[in-house]
């Protein structure tokens, strides 16, 4: 990965996670701030299943990141440009 990505993360089909999986996220938060993501963006039609992103986003990423959540594809795709 080159810096300054933009990374999409698509919750659309998320029914549930376990709580193991967890520290799986926040290290792969750690490899994606240690290469320079510029925006994220978060897609995730129901906000009840949020698992939690924003916290561990405080914890995994710089502060200032450009950080996005969007109801559906076409919001994610606009909030790209």
């Amino acid at each position: 990965m080159s810096d300054g990505i933009h990374l999409v993360t698509d919750l659309t089909d998320l029914q549930s996670m376990e709580i193991l999986c967890v520290p799986h996220i926040e290290s792969t938060m750690d490899r994606i701030r240690l290469h320079g993501v510029a925006r994220i963006v978060r897609i995730i039609p129901d906000p009840r299943k949020d698992i939690g992103f924003n916290i561990m986003s405080l914890f995994h990423y710089p502060h200032g990141l450009m950080i996005l959540t969007c109801g559906n594809q076409a919001e994610a795709e606009e909030a790209l440009k």
